[in-house]
Parts: C-alpha cells; structure tokens; sequence
C-alpha cells in the first residue's frame, strides 16, 4: 500500500539531520530514507547546474527506491530547483525547505531581522521575492551570507573553536546591525543554537529571537501526505535508512555526536 512506502529526504550533508529528527518525533510511523550528498558538499559554493544535476539524480535513486514523497532537506537546493524537480517529476509531491522570512517580519515585535543562509541562497531570486512578498515598513531585513559556516558544522564537532569563532564573528555583526531576530536559512545552522546561545549574552544584552523552521515544514508534510492519503497510521515505530555519497563512517559518526544514536551507514553511488 501506499501510505506504507518511505519518505525520501536529501540534503548535500548532515544538515538535513535536523529537519530528519523533527519528523521522526512528529511522524513516528513514517519510513524514511536520508541520503547526506556529502560527496558533493556542500551546495551553497556550487553552481546552479552541478545543484541541479545533483538534486535531480537523486530524486531519480529515491524514486526508485519507492518514495512516496520527497522532502527537499537543503535551503540551497529548495531555492534553486524545487520547481524544476516538480517539473520534471510530476508524480510525485515534493516538500521544500525556505527561510522563514514571513513569521519573522509579521511579528509585530520585530525590528531588525537578520536571514543566515549559504552564498547561493543569498543571493537566489527566491529569497528576495520572499522577503518582498512580506515587505513592512517597520522592519529592516539583513541578508548575511555564512561563508564556511555549513562547512564547519559537517565536520560534526559543534564544540570546536574553529565553529565558536565562526558563529562569534557572524553574532558580532548582528551586534552592529541591532538584530532582535535571526532566521537560520538553511538546515545545517539549527545544531549551532547551543552555540548562539551561549555566545550572544556576551556579546550583547539584548534578547535574539532564533527562528527555524523545521516544525513548520514537517506540518507542511503531514498536511501533503494526508491530502494525498499517503500518511501511515501504523502503530508501530517507522525503519529509517541512512545513505551517503561520500564516506559512510564519517555520517555515522556525525549521528553518533549530533543525536548520540548509533546508526548504520551505507555508501551509495548516485
């Protein structure tokens, strides 16, 4: 039956993982298949056609291996090529991943908003049209693009100093811009909130909202697979398989520092 296949996600590494964790605890009966493109990691550096190429081969390995959706775990490849995959696939429903710009400016506490994403979103059209579409006079937005930080976190060492002076230096310049809110535009970011967390006090006394957005997304599919009646409503606990491009012990070992979860891991060639 239908509602009994996987869900496919993919993501240039680990940092689908947070949006992976989120539906495992929302949709505990799902199957699910994780595919870390780590070989190709990460996209936010890449050009439109090798994120393209890459998104679309292996949306074609999660088709065949039966997915009955497909969520698009990586801002980079939501912003650049959601559309052409629903082009080129239009048999099956994908759910994409965006900066949450929306709730971020519609909060009627919101001064300064800060977007962090990776080079390529920052500079997509996508991501100006979103933060167009929700224009307010009252709010100033601030696209700062996180050279090296997607990097930094797929090494999987959230408590390096190289990260800690990383995220520091990107903190310092919300200091400068009076930044109450920041969006986490892209799905590595949400596992240094620990680290944002510890830093900013010392680095400015006013509060920072963080908005991520993998609570909303994960409704969103829900939403999707109820519409289609795909949702599986058994009662017992879903399987999910790991799957890398690049080397299977590095992703294992990320799982095991991120979630503290020994997991297995197989290399695949897509």
């Amino acid at each position: 039956m239908g509602n009994q296949l996987p869900i496919g996600i993919f993501d240039s590494g680990i940092g689908g993982l947070s949006l992976l964790r989120e539906v495992q605890a929302k949709l505990p009966s799902e199957h699910l298949i994780y595919i870390a493109d780590t070989a190709y990691a990460p996209y936010g550096d890449k050009t439109a056609e090798v994120i393209e190429a890459r998104a679309f081969a292996l949306t074609q390995y999660l088709i065949e291996q039966g997915a009955k959706v497909i969520l698009v775990a990586c801002n980079t490849a939501t912003v650049n090529v959601i559309n052409l995959l629903r082009v080129e696939f239009p048999n099956i429903p994908f759910v994409g991943i965006e900066p949450a710009v929306k709730p971020a400016i519609l909060d009627k506490n919101t001064k300064v908003v800060t977007v962090w994403a990776t080079a390529k979103t920052a500079t997509s059209q996508r991501l100006k049209d979103l933060v167009d579409t929700h224009y307010c006079p009252q709010t100033k937005v601030h696209i700062q693009a996180c050279h090296g930080l997607a990097s930094e976190i797929e090494k999987g060492d959230i408590a390096s100093i190289s990260l800690e002076q990383l995220v520091t230096e990107y903190l310092n310049e919300l200091v400068v811009t009076g930044t109450d809110t920041l969006v986490l535009a892209c799905t590595h970011y949400p596992f240094v909130l620990p680290v944002i967390e510890a830093i900013w006090p010392t680095l400015s006394q006013q509060s920072l909202t963080v908005i991520e957005p993998a609570g909303a997304v994960v409704k969103h599919l829900k939403h999707i697979l109820n519409d289609k009646t795909l949702l599986n409503s058994d009662e017992f606990e879903g399987e999910t398989c790991y799957l890398t491009t690049g080397v299977a012990g590095a992703l294992k070992q990320s799982i095991l520092s991120l979630f503290n979860k020994n997991v297995s891991v197989d290399k695949i060639e897509v």
